[in-house]
């Protein structure tokens, strides 16, 4: 049976924002002939209107690997920009983007949502995989389940960034991995794989795995900023981590650094408890660093 049908076109048809009777993307994939763009898709066949036709639910939408793009723009951010409000599913695959979770409440779930992340292989055939900069600037982001790198570069690095703006972020059971900077210059060249930038709160990291972060300036698994930061992070978690592999040519390698109002001024709060660290290499190494004040 052929659910859609493109022949004859010029380029990919757009089928985007469909229900096709499945989640499960090689049973959508066997019901479609010719070149077609059919990611994101609905999550569930829910009807949410009694108009005429059907109305799909924007609530929960899938995003797969196969299949055809339209236009240039990338797959997991097309499906942000499309949800609304609520659940991205990402499946198994390596999308090669940045991802920008600008919308409030999000929950982006990878192929592992809820899966520890021991017994995992990085960047495997199982795994959503992101080889780009992950952005969290929305409140209440949930990011769970993937695998993340970055291109090696000359510049500064960061695996997932969350902006002041992305208070009440959860960061769980994801693997981040081979963030490297090549540039030889101690001053901005500095590689993390999670930076907490000036001052979000209630932000969580659990049972995440990051390992081979390496720069010639400073580099640090968990960095929780920023010095000159005036807006202190409160309501941090940092636990039951694994991080090894955090590697400065000059400068200092942390598996957890904490300078969060160092010079701007406040106190920020954090817990930090069950991780694990190992194999830092640097100019000076600390495994977790309390550079600022940070009362409990």
């Amino acid at each position: 049976t052929t659910n859609f049908r493109a022949v004859g076109l010029t380029g990919a048809a757009d089928a985007s924002g469909n229900w096709w009777g499945t989640t499960d993307q090689s049973v959508v994939a066997a019901h479609i002939v010719g070149t077609v763009d059919f990611t994101p898709y609905f999550h569930t066949g829910t009807d949410t209107s009694g108009a005429a036709g059907f109305q799909g639910d924007y609530s929960a939408l899938d995003v797969v690997r196969i299949g055809a793009q339209v236009g240039s723009g990338p797959r997991i951010q097309e499906a942000i920009d499309m949800v609304t409000g609520s659940t991205v599913y990402v499946h198994a695959g390596l999308y090669v983007e940045d991802v920008d979770a600008n919308v409030a409440h999000l929950n982006l779930y990878g192929a592992h949502q809820g899966d520890a992340v021991a017994g995992r292989t990085f960047g495997d055939a199982t795994e959503a995989t992101i080889q780009g900069k992950v952005r969290i600037s929305a409140t209440d982001v949930t990011f769970d389940g993937f695998s993340v790198t970055t291109a090696v570069h000359a510049g500064s690095l960061t695996g997932i960034l969350v902006e002041s703006s992305g208070d009440g972020a959860a960061i769980a059971n994801s693997i981040i991995s081979d963030i490297t900077s090549t540039s030889p210059n101690t001053n901005g060249t500095n590689a993390q794989a999670i930076y907490l930038e000036r001052g979000p709160d209630d932000v969580s990291i659990t049972g995440n795995r990051i390992a081979t972060v390496s720069s010639y300036g400073s580099a640090k698994g968990i960095y929780v900023g920023d010095s000159t930061a005036n807006d202190p992070s409160t309501g941090v978690l940092i636990d039951g981590n694994v991080i090894t592999g955090v590697t400065s040519t000059a400068r200092g390698a942390y598996g957890i650094q904490h300078n969060n109002g160092l010079t701007g001024g406040g106190h920020a709060q954090l817990t930090i408890s069950g991780n694990t660290i190992s194999s830092l290499t640097g100019g000076w190494v600390h495994g977790i660093g309390i550079e600022a004040d940070a009362p409990t």
